[in-house]
């Protein structure tokens, strides 16, 4: 768990926001989410997207923050 999530369906009054999975459900459907200001939701895994982070660059030494990128469901 702890996977950071924004929500990307329109069908949501949350949509834009992100938060991080707490717990997937019984149903695997369902999931437990705190969005980032505090608000505990539960939404439909296809109310929202992965955010991974890509590889940073570390070719001149130096740690770079990683670009963040999204993923639909």
């Amino acid at each position: 768990m702890n996977q950071q999530v924004k929500v990307t369906s329109h069908l949501s009054r949350f949509t834009g926001r992100t938060g991080r999975v707490n717990k997937i459900m019984a149903d695997e459907r369902t999931l437990d989410i705190t969005l980032d200001d505090g608000v505990e939701v539960f939404l439909d895994v296809s109310l929202v997207g992965e955010i991974k982070k890509k590889p940073g660059h570390y070719s001149d030494g130096c740690c770079h923050e990683a670009d963040e990128e999204e993923t639909q469901h």
